[in-house]
């Protein structure tokens, strides 16, 4: 769960400085945290379940 958490916020962050530089956003844009979650869900499903063993 833990590292689900940690790759959606990675890969948010990610997006947004992505959109930000290329200049499709400004600081002042809302961006969608839902399909950074559903990645970071499915991320830490795939990767984070052989970190424990």
């Amino acid at each position: 769960m833990i590292v689900g958490t940690f790759l959606a916020f990675l890969l948010g962050v990610l997006y947004g400085s992505m959109l930000l530089l290329l200049g499709r956003a400004m600081r002042t844009t809302h961006l969608p945290f839902g399909p950074a979650m559903l990645f970071g869900v499915l991320g830490g499903l795939a990767f984070g379940a052989g970190s424990i063993r």
